[in-house]
């Protein structure tokens, strides 16, 4: 009789693990988990989460960048600058050999 109660537990429990399975894999077509069939993107979600806690220590460095970028849209637009870009480049100590 204990071998029937034990049949019953170890088929349970497979029963169990491919209802799971299942499961996984129909929230996985819904594209709400990655389980087995699609793979997720983890090298950015880390790439995002420690550029936001970058962000979050140095702020000055975020805004340092934006302006970096303005300045370039700024400069491929016109020769027209609204200031002196060297000497802002100067002043903030702007690289133009190691821009990110």
């Amino acid at each position: 009789m204990e071998y029937v109660y034990a049949f019953l537990l170890i088929l349970m429990i497979g029963i169990v693990i491919f209802l799971l399975d299942r499961l996984g894999l129909w929230l996985e077509d819904r594209g709400w988990i990655y389980y087995r069939r699609k793979q997720g993107n983890v090298s950015s979600g880390i790439g995002n989460a420690l550029h936001e806690l970058n962000t979050f220590f140095e702020p000055e460095r975020e805004s340092r960048i934006e302006i970096q970028k303005d300045i370039k849209e700024l400069k491929a637009e016109s020769g027209d600058l609204p200031f002196d870009v060297d000497s802002f480049e100067q002043e903030n100590d702007v690289d133009n050999d190691n821009r990110e």
